[in-house]
């Protein structure tokens, strides 16, 4: 999922900034998609699953963007 969506990024980066929020929500969507693909069951349990998979990623996320972000400044 990580591969798709940089590769789709890359393109949408170039993009007007209207095609780049549409193509934004495009992105969760094919999360969505895809973790109902791959795991299958109800569609119920497939949201539950990317909303606890989202609660736990994006604070690790935006924590790693933060202490990259210092070391570069501190580190440099």
């Amino acid at each position: 999922m990580h591969a798709f969506w940089f590769l789709a990024l890359l393109p949408l980066s170039l993009l007007p900034e209207v095609a780049l929020a549409a193509g934004l929500l495009v992105l969760p969507a094919h999360g969505l998609w895809a973790l109902q693909r791959v795991y299958g069951g109800r569609w119920w349990a497939t949201l539950a699953r990317a909303m606890v998979v989202a609660a736990i990623y994006l604070p690790a996320f935006f924590a790693t963007i933060v202490g990259l972000s210092m070391a570069s400044v501190f580190l440099v």
